[in-house]
């Protein structure tokens, strides 16, 4: 299930639900944007299971995940020959994890090693849990572009708004993406300690 949906995306833009008309852009662009989103931030937000290999230096007693909020953790390995099996197992019981920056932290120490560490964990947001101030601003930035397409107008530097509410220039865009969601997505950005 997606973050975001056509149906965030008619009622941003007041289109009828029965208004089947533009579905599939609406679909195309709303998984666009999430797309988007990940990649800008070097996480990936919609919760998902993630298995990750990540290096032990000699005092290691820290695992930083690629992605978070951190929701589980199924299992650690550490295993300075990469078998990863049953004997390496990490018990449960010594470590803790921070789910919102999605670090682990280990009691002991782990074996020094490249990519010695197997983890596997969920991470990441449901639709209902995504943060409101995210989940608008993607459904925005889907809907300039949207707006874009149905009027066939991507080559727009500026507009006149109705009603007399004077004019937005769109030459000053980055990328053609709102400052909000450009904003968010580098406050987002993940950290990597690789």
């Amino acid at each position: 299930m997606s973050l975001i949906t056509k149906d965030d995306l008619k009622s941003e833009l007041e289109i009828a639900s029965n208004d089947t008309d533009n579905d599939t852009l609406l679909e195309i662009l709303a998984e666009a944007i999430q797309d988007l989103f990940d990649d800008l931030t070097s996480r990936t937000w919609e919760e998902t299971t993630h298995t990750e290999y990540h290096n032990s230096d000699e005092y290691g007693d820290m695992i930083f995940l690629r992605n978070y909020p951190v929701t589980s953790i199924t299992s650690i390995h550490d295993d300075p020959e990469r078998d990863f099996g049953a004997t390496d197992l990490v018990d449960s019981d010594d470590y803790t994890y921070d789910a919102d920056k999605g670090i682990v932290y280990y009691d002991g120490w782990f074996y020094k090693g490249k990519q010695s560490l197997k983890v596997v964990y969920k991470a990441g947001y449901t639709a209902n849990a995504l943060p409101k101030h995210i989940k608008q601003t993607l459904v925005r930035q889907a809907c300039h572009w949207f707006t874009q397409a149905v009027k066939r107008r991507w080559d727009v530097s500026s507009i006149t708004l109705e009603g007399g509410g004077g004019t937005t220039s769109y030459k000053d865009l980055r990328d053609n993406l709102l400052p909000d969601f450009v904003m968010l997505a580098e406050r987002n950005r993940r950290i990597s300690y690789d």
